[in-house]
């Protein structure tokens, strides 16, 4: 038995995304999208659009590469605000970590650039799991 589900394409240019919409037996049904966005260059709301509002109920989780103080420890970049403000302009919530999720090696440059943007979804909890030889952790 398996879980009921189907591919999702978003067509992203901005994001790197692996998505499927899980079919609930109750009718409804949720997004879950895999994220990856390189360093550079600024976050597309737009495309944040499309994903979210694909579905009533949306979870969204990756390397955002995205820095804001309310997720992360230390210095906020660019598209930390941009995804801060977008999140509370569309009362979404992002669920981090308190720990960071990726290490550089200056301390200083340690970051949780790696969480979630969820729709609709009251109940959720983020770790960061020291299990890979790697300089981020899985969360």
């Amino acid at each position: 038995m398996g879980i009921a589900h189907h591919e999702v394409n978003f067509d992203s240019i901005t994001f790197e995304d692996s998505a499927i919409c899980i079919d609930l037996p109750n009718k409804k049904q949720i997004t879950v999208v895999s994220i990856y966005r390189p360093p550079h260059g600024l976050i597309d709301t737009a495309e944040l659009n499309r994903i979210f509002c694909s579905n009533s109920q949306v979870i969204c989780f990756g390397d955002f590469n995205a820095k804001h103080s309310s997720w992360n420890i230390g210095r906020s970049n660019r598209n930390g605000h941009l995804i801060y403000d977008w999140v509370n302009n569309n009362n979404f919530s992002i669920i981090a970590p308190q720990q960071p999720t990726y290490f550089s090696s200056s301390y200083a440059l340690n970051a949780t650039l790696d969480f979630a943007v969820v729709k609709n979804i009251s109940a959720a909890e983020a770790v960061a799991i020291n299990a890979l030889p790697s300089d981020h952790n899985p969360v």
